[in-house]
């Protein structure tokens, strides 16, 4: 073992008992070494350790010491990875020590006013060819994550506020010319003062960078527009408060195909087989084969085999057929558990040539309406609640497909109602300002409840090609059947010409299309 370095935040008296701890630390990071006598009551003392070793590369200790607790973060590399991460944690110590990383970070966030965790030291030392570190800093007062709290019992004025600090603090850091690159809600904490008052507080400080924006100035504008966006790339799309301060962030600047573009950003990543693994296990973590189907759900395996039991076996009640033809069979039903729900079986994808050839890529239509749902809910709009898709493959193709989902309450939109036909409009802007379509956006596939638009009978989908122009051509088809739908669009996008070049391309077809089924006898 060489010399270890030690760099200090503070010179108070009681940080040489810390760093002496540290060091044995250093010395036996995956070993929680034996505590000082216990006669020394004034020696820091270890009250619990967290192992990450295999998940996250470190171990984590809990230090009480003159009754304050701090958190000794140990980074090593034991052998206890695959060769490719040992590789990637072996180059990251001799490029930049994580632990260096860490104190680094949390002093820039503390110079510039934003709440951090509150750095003491860092030590790093060298074991043969590899190098240790070891971050250390007080611990903060919280027991919950921002994820957990705001999926807690708190009010919508709480969250609504948690979400304001969150993009006070995200804009604090792009103003000067920084971002947090591990951005996830775990990463934050709720530090309760009273039962009103709170304040967030980043933690893994580590991915504190420098995002050389400035740097980018002779750019086009939209590229350091997409690089900003990229530095938001941990947030989850199909989290609903991922989504909710996503869209507070871009508030002040907002362009209606941002959120589109981020969802097509973070998507790409540089290293393939990262993104094969990480797909992989998701895949197999939603999905099992049960009696010749292959099941995708969110359900516990139990509860979806139950659904599955009673739709195989018929072991339900018809209570309405909404649709019964070539193309899909749709019947609301009651099961023995008293279960409303819909079994709706798609038929025309699996019949058509073209799309069992796109089969052999893609997820069927039955999955794909399931996922169009779930992802429906993380854009905070309204629709029925999705529970299973099932297909059973027959020669690696699927041939049968089931989507499952609870029955949606409302009333069938009236077109002849102004009112109804603003909601719409409403919804299915706000459905476009996420860079998606909905396929068919007649009124008739729309429910009213209480005011709120319920979306029905629709197959999502993010144009990779002309997604503007796509966008535009689902709206002109709105408002060829409700032209008064037109007022709610911005005026901006109502006189710009690529809209109006759009609309009568359009209009054209449509024509010609009228024209063809006239000639036909």
């Amino acid at each position: 073992m060489h010399q270890v370095q030690v760099t200090t935040f503070s010179n108070d008296a009681d940080v040489p008992a810390l760093l002496e701890l540290g060091k044995r630390l250093l010395n036996t990071p995956a070993v929680q070494p034996e505590n000082p006598d216990p006669a020394q009551s004034t020696a820091p003392k270890i009250t619990h350790s967290l192992n990450k070793l295999l998940r996250a590369g470190h171990q984590i200790h809990f230090v009480q010491y003159q009754g304050r607790e701090y958190i000794f973060k140990v980074f090593a590399d034991l052998g206890q990875h695959s060769p490719g991460r040992r590789l990637g944690f072996f180059i990251d110590s001799w490029l930049k020590n994580p632990a260096e990383k860490s104190y680094q970070g949390a002093c820039k966030l503390k110079e510039l006013g934003i709440p951090a965790i509150e750095p003491v030291a860092h030590l790093s030392g060298r074991w043969g060819i590899h190098r240790r570190g070891l971050f250390i800093y007080e611990s903060v007062q919280a027991q919950y994550s921002l994820k957990e709290w705001l999926n807690s019992d708190v009010s919508s004025q709480q969250r609504k506020e948690s979400i304001h600090q969150l993009c006070q603090i995200t804009r604090q850091l792009e103003a000067s010319d920084y971002h947090f690159a591990d951005f996830k809600l775990d990463n934050i904490l709720v530090e309760e003062n009273s039962d009103t008052n709170f304040r967030l507080v980043l933690i893994d400080t580590d991915e504190v960078l420098k995002s050389r924006l400035k740097k980018l100035a002779p750019l086009p504008k939209h590229w350091k527009k997409w690089l900003s966006l990229w530095h938001l790339r941990r947030l989850k799309p199909k989290a609903p408060l991922d989504m909710q301060f996503l869209k507070c962030h871009l508030a002040e600047n907002h362009h209606p195909y941002d959120l589109g573009t981020w969802r097509l950003i973070r998507n790409f990543q540089p290293n393939p087989a990262k993104w094969l693994k990480r797909k992989k296990r998701k895949e197999s973590r939603n999905r099992f084969t049960y009696r010749a189907y292959r099941i995708t759900t969110h359900l516990p395996q139990e509860q979806a085999e139950a659904i599955l039991d009673s739709f195989l076996d018929e072991n339900y009640k018809v209570l309405a057929t909404y649709k019964n033809s070539k193309r899909s069979c749709s019947q609301r039903v009651k099961t023995s558990d008293k279960q409303d729900l819909v079994f709706e079986q798609p038929q025309a994808q699996y019949q058509r040539l073209g799309y069992k050839i796109r089969n052999l890529f893609k997820a069927g239509e039955a999955v794909q309406q399931y996922s169009s749902m779930r992802l429906l809910q993380s854009l905070a709009l309204q629709g029925p609640e999705a529970l299973l898709a099932a297909e059973k493959p027959v020669k690696g193709l699927p041939k049968k497909g089931l989507v499952v989902y609870r029955h949606a309450e409302g009333e069938a939109a009236d077109p002849d109602n102004p009112q109804h036909v603003k909601i719409i409009a409403t919804a299915l802007l706000h459905l476009h300002s996420y860079g998606y379509t909905r396929d068919d956006p007649r009124l008739n596939n729309y429910l009213i409840n209480k005011g709120q638009p319920i979306f029905i009978d629709f197959l999502l989908e993010q144009p990779l090609l002309f997604r503007k122009t796509r966008l535009r051509m689902e709206f002109i088809k709105f408002l060829r059947r409700y032209p008064e739908a037109i007022e709610f669009l911005s005026a901006s996008e109502r006189t710009s010409k690529s809209f109006r070049l759009t609309q009568l391309v359009k209009n054209l077809g449509q024509r010609k299309k009228k024209s063809k089924r006239a000639k036909t006898p």
